[in-house]
């Protein structure tokens, strides 16, 4: 019953009229009864990638009904991103971000991904299953700025496991993983370039760029980010404090992709 009423609001959902209507949809009806809980569905995102979705979460939900998930960002990859690129994805989540990479660098390019949660890290890895992509590394690690362990906290009540974070004050859920500095693990990788970074840690933005600052210095990369001001708060840094560090080794920000209520996500790039 559930999967053919999530059937039915995608039908209804394809017209443009109520597509534009679907965060109402979600505000008063998805969000408050959850009718989707437990429905798994197959769709072809982009013309040509095999998703397994689960739309008892927001964005695999979004995915479903609207078709697309942070399309701005991912309108980005394709706009730089070249054939031979390499592009490293930190905090892949279900892997929307990689796997559009993957097709865009092709067979001489590589993607490294990180995803630090479990569900997230299992069902990127059914992701690059059933799309059959060889040009992905996928580790089930964090990003941060120390070679050790810290745990994930979720809270189920969300619906939403994208907002995995190690500075949730509330949670139902922990998990314990390692954690690498991404200085080293390029350099025992032995890259010869780094194209683009993306980084969306629910917080853990600023260790992340502490642990990899030879490469902002000698690879100098594109990053897209996501600055979110709760976020970093709770992990005791602003945006403020992210922005200067990324200034300090002579970056500018040179585009604001998409924003919302409490974040935004913006391109910086070494001018």
């Amino acid at each position: 019953m559930r999967s053919l009423l999530a059937s039915f609001f995608k039908i209804i959902l394809s017209i443009p009229f109520f597509r534009q209507k679907y965060f109402t949809f979600h505000k008063y009806i998805f969000n408050p009864y959850h009718p989707f809980d437990g429905v798994k569905k197959n769709i072809v995102y982009r013309g040509s990638i095999q998703l397994n979705l689960d739309l008892g979460d927001w964005i695999q939900q979004q995915l479903y009904f609207v078709g697309d998930y942070e399309k701005n960002e991912i309108d980005y990859l394709y706009s730089v991103l070249q054939d031979g690129d390499t592009f490293i994805d930190i905090g892949g989540n279900i892997g929307i971000f990689s796997l559009n990479a993957s097709q865009i660098v092709g067979k001489e390019g590589k993607v490294y991904a990180f995803e630090a949660f479990k569900p997230n890290y299992e069902k990127f890895s059914q992701h690059l299953s059933i799309n059959h992509f060889n040009n992905v590394t996928l580790e089930h690690q964090a990003v941060s700025d120390n070679n050790n362990y810290i745990e994930i906290l979720y809270n189920e009540s969300y619906g939403n496991v994208g907002m995995a974070s190690s500075y949730l004050e509330n949670f139902t859920a922990k998990e314990k993983v390692k954690s690498i500095i991404l200085d080293d693990y390029v350099k025992n990788q032995q890259l010869v370039k780094i194209d683009l970074i993306k980084i969306d840690i629910e917080g853990g933005e600023f260790s992340a760029l502490q642990g990899m600052q030879e490469i902002l210095t000698h690879y100098q990369p594109k990053i897209i980010i996501e600055i979110n001001n709760i976020a970093l708060k709770n992990s005791d840094h602003s945006e403020e404090e992210l922005i200067r560090l990324l200034l300090d080794k002579g970056y500018s920000q040179t585009k604001v992709l998409s924003r919302n209520e409490n974040s935004y996500n913006a391109v910086f790039e070494c001018l």
